[in-house]
């Protein structure tokens, strides 16, 4: 047993005996590793940017076990965002979340499609030009660019083997 799997048994029994939900899992889930990626860079053990991937790619995993479905991972993607900003914390909160949500898409936890369909209908107008979301939107523009991308490569390979 690993320490995602003994974290995820501990915050498992913990909502059942409290009549917990999913979503204040996530909540206490990032807000602990965002405390801990600002320690990190408060002591000047690591900078932002290796806090930031060393935590979310050392626990970012126990997050896809506690979220399940499209309107859930919209729900982390919002949680990400406001604990960076309330916590208010941090020099560049832009860069933090950049981060967060690119590591979580390297390793996996979080998928394209669902990433760009939150950007599009949950990001309000407003949200969009936040600084917090100063790197978020260049991020996108790269998603979607790759997303563009990959559709023409298809395109091409399946004219070709016609």
């Amino acid at each position: 047993i690993n320490d995602l799997d003994t974290a995820l048994l501990d915050l498992n029994t913990l909502r059942m005996s409290m009549d917990g939900t999913y979503h204040e899992v996530r909540i206490s889930v990032i807000t602990a590793m965002i405390k801990r990626v600002y320690t990190f860079i408060k002591t000047q053990t690591l900078a932002p940017k290796e806090a930031v991937i060393k935590i979310f790619t050392s626990w970012g995993a126990l997050l896809s076990r506690v979220t399940f479905d499209e309107e859930e991972y919209f729900d982390l993607l919002d949680i990400i965002q406001q604990e960076i900003d309330e916590l208010g914390t941090f020099e560049d909160p832009a860069t933090i979340s950049f981060l967060a949500f690119n590591t979580l898409y390297d390793i996996d936890v979080l998928e394209e499609d669902v990433v760009l369909k939150w950007w599009q209908t949950s990001v309000s107008a407003e949200s969009k030009q936040a600084p917090i979301n100063r790197m978020v939107v260049k991020w996108i523009e790269w998603l979607q660019t790759a997303d563009d991308e990959e559709d023409d490569s298809e395109e091409e390979e399946e004219e070709e083997s016609d």
